[in-house]
Order: C-alpha cells, then sequence, then structure tokens
C-alpha cells in the first residue's frame, strides 16, 4: 500500500508541553489498533516549540502539523476551542479517516471508546518516547566531566517564587539530604523565558514575568552546593536526554514532570494542594507520588526514603 493509498488518523494535541505528553498516551493504542493507518498529529499550541519538540519524540507519528488559530483566546475558558481553529486546518484535522481529540474534560473517554481500550488502562500508559540521538551526544557532553555520579532531576517551575520562598526549608532539607551521598550530583533544570504563545495575551504576559522572577530565583539555588548543576534553556529533547540519566526526579505538576513520568524516572511531585479527583483523572497518572508543599512530618520522610533507596539502590521505588 503507498503512503497515499493509506487511511489517515488526525490526532490533536494541545495546550502546554505536559498536555501534549498526556494526550500522546492514545498513539500507542492507536498504532496498536489501526496498524495501517498513518498517524498525524496536529499541535493546537500556537506553534509552541516545545510541544513540537515532544511529539517528534514520538515513534508513532509520521508527520506533526502546527494549528493556526483564527485568533488568540482571550480567556482560559476559550482555550482549546475547535472553532477557532483557522478553517483549513481544522477541514483537513477532521477529514481524516478517523480523527481523534485529545483536549478537554473527557479524559480520552472518547478515544477509549473509539479504539476499543478500557479506558483506564489508556489513562495509565506512559507514552512511548524516542530520545534523538543529536540530543543524547548533546547530554553526553554536558556531564562528560561528572563520571560515577548519581543524577538527581529537578525543576521546580510553575507557580512562581513567592511560593518558593514560601518553602523554601523544606526544599532545601530535601536538596542537602539528597546530597549527603557524596555522589549525587542535582541537575537544576529551569528555563529563563518561554513564550506561552497558547495562552491568552493578559495570562501570558503575568505568566512570562513570573518565569523572569523565577529563575532568578532558581539560580540561588546552585549556591548551595557545586554539586547542583545550573541546566538551564536547553531544548526539550536535550533535557529528555539528561532526565534518562537521572536515577530520581523532584518537580513540580508542569511539562519537564510529566516528561519524566513518560520516561518512566522515579520522582516525586510537588503540589500546592490535593487536587480533587477530576483534576487528578485529567492530569495526574502519578498522583501517588504527590508531596504537598505543606505536608507532615512523615510524608517528608516517605517520600525522601524513596528517593534515597532509588538513588542508592537504582532501582525504582513507588511512593504510596
Amino acid at each position: 500500500m503507498t503512503a497515499r493509498q493509506m487511511k489517515v488518523v488526525s490526532v490533536r494535541l494541545e495546550g502546554g508541553i505536559g498536555d501534549h505528553i498526556l494526550g500522546m498516551r492514545v498513539l500507542h493504542w492507536i498504532h496498536a489498533r489501526l496498524p495501517q493507518h498513518e498517524i498525524v498529529a496536529y499541535s493546537d499550541a500556537a506553534g509552541g516549540r516545545g510541544q513540537l519538540e515532544v511529539a517528534a519524540m514520538s515513534p508513532y507519528l509520521s508527520r506533526i502539523v502546527p494549528v493556526r488559530q483564527i485568533v488568540q483566546p482571550t480567556t482560559r475558558e476559550a482555550m482549546g476551542a475547535l472553532e477557532n481553529i483557522w478553517p483549513e486546518d481544522l477541514n483537513t484535522m477532521i477529514s481524516a479517516d478517523v480523527f481523534i481529540d485529545t483536549y478537554g474534560q473527557q479524559f480520552l473517554a472518547a478515544a477509549a471508546v473509539r479504539l476499543d481500550v478500557p479506558l483506564f488502562e489508556m489513562l495509565a500508559r506512559h507514552p512511548d518516547l524516542r530520545v534523538p540521538v543529536d540530543a543524547i551526544d548533546v547530554a553526553d557532553r554536558l556531564v562528560a566531566n561528572r563520571e560515577g555520579a548519581i543524577f538527581i532531576g529537578l525543576n521546580l517551575s510553575k507557580y512562581g517564587p513567592d511560593l518558593l520562598r514560601r518553602h523554601e526549608t523544606t526544599i532545601v532539607r530535601i536538596l542537602r539530604q539528597l546530597l549527603e551521598h557524596p555522589d549525587v550530583v542535582i541537575l537544576n533544570i529551569f528555563a529563563s523565558s518561554y513564550a506561552f504563545p497558547h495562552w491568552p495575551p493578559s495570562e501570558r504576559r503575568q505568566r512570562q514575568q513570573a518565569l523572569l522572577d523565577e529563575a532568578a530565583y532558581l539560580r540561588g539555588f546552585n549556591a548551595i552546593s557545586d554539586r547542583i548543576l545550573p541546566i538551564v534553556d536547553l531544548p526539550l529533547a536535550q533535557v529528555a536526554a539528561l532526565l534518562t540519566r537521572c536515577r530520581y526526579f523532584f518537580g513540580l505538576d508542569n511539562g519537564i514532570k510529566h516528561l519524566a513520568w513518560a520516561l518512566g524516572v522515579p520522582h516525586t511531585l510537588f503540589h500546592p494542594t490535593r487536587p480533587d479527583a477530576l483534576y487528578a483523572l485529567r492530569w495526574m497518572p502519578d498522583i501517588n507520588r504527590i508531596l504537598l508543599f505543606d505536608c507532615k512530618e512523615q510524608d517528608l520522610q516517605r517520600h525522601l526514603a524513596a528517593a534515597t533507596a532509588a538513588v542508592t539502590d537504582g532501582a525504582p521505588t513507588m511512593v504510596s
């Protein structure tokens, strides 16, 4: 069968990097159920570079098409609306032989029905990612002088510096305890700027400013130890290559944490408050790994024990 004769499945991936990663859970099942179909992703994120980079790591996609928008959404509620997509792009996307939309509060339920996959199996599936060879080469060079190191990933970007300052004592305590192992090296991963192209203009400006302030704060962690290395503004594929070298990861509920989850890196997830069931169902397949910032001492000790076990034994440990 030639490429022109092949049937096509179009998949809309929407939102931020984490949303794209979670949406990519369907790709394994599409490939399994419709192996003779070409799978084309439509990235509805106003051309966001990170979203395109993470989609490019899927082994199942033949093409990734950035979706154009008629106008930028003016409210968060308007984000992701199909009617906001440029008609030519929308018509191409929905006229495929099979169209699967990963957006919204349906938790991939429609996709599960269409593909005859139990919903919770689909939600629990890690997306398959293939880290590019050139990104692996860059990661090798970045850590070339750290032979024998045990790497731990760290990414605390999302909620702004004020929240991090309020909980600085807990964060620093965790970092210092991990650094007690003489071979531990912490990769302090963050971005100094990000365009947030898919967000409404008013919130975009707020997020851009918060990220600038946050980056200045996060640089300060490097002063704790020369074994906390700044990993700033790397392309997403190179971040993924570094994460594959990590025995553990600490992060907030953001795209880099979702990337660590997708790559199977044992991790602890910081969160300001315990999310409700619907939020957790859609966005937190790893809710069992949540560590609240205002956690009880026994919860902090439990997560630290899991991290320490992963570091010292090199074996994945579950936090329940």
